[in-house]
């Protein structure tokens, strides 16, 4: 490319030198008749050549460097998808190995809530829970949510509404209130327990037990 510009440079110095030498007219007898004679300046020819040389390595020089610059981009296209795929496959591969190193300390803490019953109380949270097994607030949260899918409140509330949808169904608890259960079963208020049962089971406690009671006796 720079030798290409060089002798442009060149032949354009050279057109500009012998410039004033076109208007030197000079006669030219071709086939030695008058009829042929014409005056010619043989700096013209020179100059078309020149200009045609350098058109032509212009045009050269503007295709090669479009052809350069389509490569380039064409490289930092493959070179971003490169990247972006290697950095989702290696994401891919940190989260299933975060996924795999928690688990273990995930199922120590979900059987020690379901054994020892911890979701019945209405105290129990986060903050002590972390505590309980040494771990931070946020990591805890963060396997409880990797594992179950939900948040801390929701994963306490779906055993309790499992444990109150036995009790409902137990005649034992017959002469128990709906309100009475939700408390049993570790909800602070009547509104919070017929919210909770709502979100995860689509009915009411007093629903719930009426189909349930239906379809026992049909």
């Amino acid at each position: 490319m720079k030798k290409h510009i060089a002798l442009r440079t060149i032949l354009t110095l050279l057109g500009i030198i012998f410039y004033p030498i076109l208007f030197i007219p000079l006669k030219v007898n071709f086939f030695d008749t008058p009829q042929y004679t014409r005056k010619l300046s043989p700096n013209l020819l020179f100059l078309l050549i020149s200009i045609s040389i350098t058109v032509f390595l212009f045009i050269q020089n503007r295709l090669s460097f479009l052809k350069l610059s389509i490569s380039n981009r064409y490289l930092r296209s493959l070179n971003s998808n490169k990247f972006s795929a290697s950095r989702l496959k290696s994401n891919t591969k940190s989260s299933d190995k975060h996924k795999k190193t928690g688990f273990t300390t995930f199922k120590k803490i979900d059987t020690y809530i379901i054994e020892n019953k911890r979701y019945l109380s209405p105290d129990i949270n986060l903050l002590s829970l972390a505590n309980r097994f040494e771990i931070s607030k946020g990591y805890l949260s963060q396997l409880i949510n990797n594992h179950t899918n939900t948040n801390f409140n929701d994963y306490i509330n779906t055993l309790r509404i499992e444990a109150s949808k036995k009790m409902l169904l137990d005649t034992s608890y017959n002469n128990y209130t709906i309100e009475s259960i939700g408390l049993e079963c570790g909800f602070k208020s009547k509104s919070n327990f017929y919210n909770a049962f709502k979100k995860f089971t689509g009915s009411t406690p007093n629903q719930f037990k009426k189909i349930s009671s239906e379809s026992s006796t049909s």
